[in-house]
Order: C-alpha cells, then structure tokens, then sequence
C-alpha cells in the first residue's frame, strides 16, 4: 500500500488546478484526484509525497501542461526511487551477414536476411586503423539503404573509428524519444542494459570507408531476444505458400519484439501498452512455451499503467489468459485485488 500520498494532495492542488486550461474548479479538483489515482494505482509502497516532489518543481513547470501531462509526470517523480518491475530475461546473439556486397567503390551492403534489434560489432583485421561510416536501415532505395523512410520504418548512421587490436560496437546515440525515464507524455520507456550499447530494428547495413574485402568473419549483428525463445517450440506447415510465409513472419516478428523483456511498442517509446500487451501474450502463448515475459509485462503494466481508460480493463483479459493457460491459481491470487480496480467500477454511474 501507498504511505502519505493522498493526505497531502491539499496543498499542491491549487497550483495545479490554477495552471491548468480547464475550467470548472470543482471539475478539475475532482479529475485531477482521478488521474492521479489512476497513475499511481497499485505502485510500490513509498515515503514520499506529492508535496515533496512538488517542492523541488518551479511552479511555471505546470504552465500549459494538461493535467494528463502533470499528473503522468509526478506520478514517476514520486516512485523514482522504487525499484522498478522486474523484465525478463534477454541476451544478445551474435548473427553473421546472409549477403555483403560491393554496390559503389568504397560503399559495401551487408543483409542480415531480417530486421532485429541490436547493433553490430566490427572484428576488425590487424593493422587496420579507419573511420567508416555506418547507415542502418530497416528498408532499401534503389539497391542502397533508404536515407528517408516512410512512417515509422528506421533510419540511422554513425561515425565509427576501427582500429585492428580490438572488437568495436558500433550503434548511433540513443533517441530520447524512446529511452525517456522522467517525462510528463508518458511512464518511463523499458531500457535495454547499458552493457549492450544501443540497439535499434535494422536489416541492412551500408559501410563506406572500409579498406579491402569486407568478409563474414569481420561483423556480426549482435542481436538481442528472449534467452527462454525456443524456434522448435511451435511449427507450422502447410500446401499453401503464402500461408506459411505469413505464419514465418508473424512466429519471428513474436521472437524479434522480446528484446525488451517485456511486450513494449516497437521502437516508438518502447513502453508497454496494455491491449497490445494482451495481444501480444496469446501470440506468444501460440508460437514459444515461455509464460514470463507475460507476466512480468503484467506486473510493469500494474506498476506503470498507460492512460487510456480502454486499456485498463485489458489486464483483467491478460490474468485470465495467463489462468487459462497456465491453470495457476497461486500466480494470480497474488494479483486478484489489485485486479479489481482495473474493472473501472468507480466510474459506473
């Protein structure tokens, strides 16, 4: 249970009522309370308050900020010190290229034959000393790594200096948008160990700048997935082609988006979001006989909920999948009241 949270909400109220852009007081008291409690529902027991996290905020911080806004971010502010629920467990394979070829004097194309998350580690030849310019790409243009791709398809470079005494990572900075901890737009994004380095969805690489033969044994994508994944624990065959192209896809598209440890949302904001979450449970139920990673989604979802009043009731579908699957009661006996409150009954009428 929470300690000294709602007994001081009092004091901050009017700050944050004021600077919001609704207009009813007594609505606003009123939602505010709501989005407040619905931020910090079922999180982990802590000592602070939101008077001592509003203590060290100047009070134009709350200027033009939505109370959806102010109150995701007090709510990560006030359990920053928590320990946060835990992910499962996730390591990096070392993946050789399926195709390098020489499309320019100068310019090499490197095809891991699929898009996974990782980054590439450069076995670099004695004697080497260079700086290469690496381009990281989840689709092709015209035989080369598409610069500007559409939506949401990536794109990245760097710089990388290689010299021939050791292994080099090589992975461009990290995007803010997807490795924010303390931010009013959303909780905090699930980050991969720092030991990895950056990682980021691509296929294909283009080097330029790399002297001599770029052979296999001189890169590897070093890609992370779940350490429990098991490629023979489902199969699928049929005399329909496209059918079993599209079961490949969709069993190794489960594999590739575990490199988290929990279920997040692509590489938009790598969070969690609970009826993808869902959806993405019974997919991994149909395709690997790993029950964790649902279940640590869960518990991340319970102690970071999303904001959409659609989703909430999303985890009671996800225990009642886990229960239905796994027939453990114990599991989710642990879980039944704080369940409850994801039904939303406190809004019926």
């Amino acid at each position: 249970m929470r300690q000294n949270c709602w007994s001081c909400l009092c004091s901050p109220l009017p700050i944050i009522i004021a600077a919001s852009p609704e207009d009813d007081y007594a609505r606003r008291t009123c939602r505010f309370t709501e989005l407040m409690e619905q931020a910090c529902h079922n999180r982990t027991t802590t000592t602070k308050t939101c008077a001592d996290v509003l203590t060290t905020l100047p009070v134009p911080f709350f200027m033009g900020r939505t109370m959806k806004q102010v109150t995701i971010l007090l709510a990560t502010l006030l359990f920053a010190s928590v320990p946060p629920a835990i992910a499962a467990q996730t390591h990096i394979v070392s993946e050789t290229p399926t195709n390098i070829t020489v499309v320019t004097p100068g310019v090499i194309l490197v095809d891991f034959e699929r898009v996974a998350f990782g980054n590439l580690r450069f076995n670099v030849p004695e004697g080497v000393s260079t700086t290469v310019t690496v381009h990281f790409g989840e689709a092709l243009s015209s035989g080369r790594v598409d610069r500007e791709p559409p939506g949401t398809v990536r794109y990245a470079r760097c710089d990388v200096m290689l010299k021939g005494d050791r292994p080099v990572v090589a992975a461009p900075p990290a995007d803010p948008r997807n490795t924010e901890q303390a931010t009013d737009k959303h909780p905090p994004a699930v980050l991969t160990p720092a030991e990895w380095g950056v990682v980021l969805p691509f296929r294909w690489v283009e080097i330029e700048g790399w002297s001599g033969e770029l052979r296999p044994e001189h890169i590897q994508r070093q890609a992370a997935f779940s350490s429990a994944w098991d490629d023979k624990a489902a199969s699928f065959q049929c005399s329909d082609e496209m059918l079993n192209q599209i079961w490949d896809l969709c069993h190794y598209s489960i594999k590739a988006t575990t490199f988290a440890g929990v279920y997040v949302d692509g590489d938009r904001e790598r969070i969690p979001y609970e009826a993808d979450a869902y959806l993405n449970q019974l997919s991994h139920y149909a395709t690997d006989n790993d029950i964790q990673m649902a279940r640590d989604t869960y518990d991340w979802l319970m102690e970071y909920p999303t904001w959409p009043t659609e989703w909430a009731p999303h985890m009671v579908f996800m225990a009642y999948a886990d229960w239905m699957h796994t027939g453990d009661r114990e599991w989710l006996a642990e879980r039944y009241d704080a369940l409850k409150s994801k039904l939303l009954m406190e809004r019926v009428g």
